[in-house]
């Protein structure tokens, strides 16, 4: 097995090798000595913790991104650190970095609440939101939407990020589709570019035989509180087909999601007779 030399210089090939033994069964080595998977992110934190004054905004956002990844994300001294690091460094971070420390950051409970983090990566990505591309818009707000502070006080941002996204939107998976959907939905609906629900609801149109029951669920939950689509017939016919494709695939937390969004929905709640029927066989089947 790979021995891990930790000198500052290679922190961040230790970090990515945190990508690796998250998920491999494999046993790596430090000092000729065998690490199991959770000992090499131990000892790889430990590393990273005492170099963090050595690490530049690169290696910043890629210990940010492979920790978090790995699941290693209740460590206080590392990601404590990260995040005081990741304000020294956010002058020198790219798009790809800051797409990086917004979607790690936001997979880190104990950092939520860290308002001067998410302050400082807001205002470095606003400048710079028309450089994001499609995938990268998409990852910055599902890691923003989990922020509360940042949903509730930052209108620029949410306004800015979404006519972003709408100009992204004829070239969006049905996955992204549905994640956008649930993301910007949790945000004030007078901070989002109104223009941005219309151009969802075509695409999520346009994708309705490819949305998986993960998205349908997102979508059902998320625009159910949206004005500006709730009268779109074209827009739940698709998400009530789809929902009807994929309920066989439904566990309980989807069966919830999907009652509880098309429900608030009139024309759905009042003639979507299949949909209801094949709501009711997915709570029979579950709840024997």
């Amino acid at each position: 097995c790979p021995r891990i030399v930790l000198t500052a210089p290679n922190l961040a090939r230790a970090v990515r090798l945190c990508r690796r033994v998250s998920s491999s069964p494999e046993t790596f080595c430090s000092d000729n000595a065998p690490l199991s998977a959770e000992a090499a992110l131990g000892y790889a934190a430990d590393r990273v913790a005492l170099n963090l004054a050595y690490l530049p905004a690169a290696d910043v956002a890629d210990s940010v991104g492979g920790f978090a990844k790995a699941g290693y994300t209740s460590d206080p001294r590392l990601w404590r650190g990260l995040s005081i690091a990741a304000q020294r460094e956010i002058s020198g971070m790219d798009p790809t970095t800051l797409c990086q420390c917004a979607t790690g950051f936001s997979k880190v409970p104990l950092l939520l609440d860290d308002r001067a983090l998410w302050d400082a990566l807001s205002k470095a990505v606003l400048p710079d939101a028309q450089r994001l591309n499609s995938v990268q818009t998409c990852s910055v707000v599902h890691g923003f939407a989990k922020v509360p502070w940042l949903l509730q006080n930052q209108p620029e941002l949410w306004a800015t990020l979404s006519a972003q996204a709408s100009r992204h939107s004829d070239v969006l998976t049905a996955t992204l589709l549905s994640m956008c959907a649930a993301d910007f939905s949790k945000a004030p609906p007078s901070f989002i570019n109104r223009d941005l629900w219309h151009r969802l609801a075509r695409g999520l149109v346009r994708e309705r035989d490819t949305l998986r029951v993960t998205d349908v669920s997102h979508c059902a939950a998320g625009l159910c509180r949206i004005p500006d689509v709730l009268q779109n017939s074209e827009l739940w016919n698709a998400l009530c087909g789809a929902a009807v494709r994929v309920s066989t695939e439904m566990e309980l937390y989807h069966l919830a999601s999907c009652v509880r969004g098309f429900a608030a929905v009139p024309e759905v709640r009042e003639g979507q007779h299949r949909l209801w029927e094949a709501l009711g066989k997915v709570a029979a089947r579950r709840s024997r």
